[in-house]
């Protein structure tokens, strides 16, 4: 039996939403986010036989509230897949961490 262009479609926005949904977890959200821990993350993820090809890390800082930033930490292969990745409502940057990103809202980890 051949679906309708109006079955087809709602799929279609069925679909879209899952995606929207998750997307918009509510973020972990972190007092002091430290340098440490940022490191951390990339060498458990790095030691995960999935992610065997990682190469790189980044992390992205977003800030979208005075008092907060969203931090979107990746771990990419030599093509800049991403292999894994978290989100994080962080509050406070550690000196170290401050110092490494600078000026900038991205810092590459090799």
């Amino acid at each position: 039996m051949k679906k309708s262009e109006l079955t087809l479609l709602f799929e279609s926005f069925v679909e879209k939403l899952k995606e929207l949904y998750e997307t918009t977890k509510p973020l972990t959200k972190i007092e002091l986010f430290t340098y440490p821990d940022a490191m951390k993350y990339f060498v458990e993820q790095q030691s995960n036989p999935a992610n065997a090809k990682a190469s790189k890390g980044a992390l992205l800082r977003v800030k979208d509230l005075p008092e907060a930033s969203v931090v979107h930490q990746f771990l990419m292969d030599d093509n800049n897949n991403i292999l894994s990745n978290r989100s994080l409502r962080v509050m406070k940057f550690d000196d170290e961490l401050e110092d490494a990103f600078g000026e900038e809202d991205l810092l590459i980890v090799q």
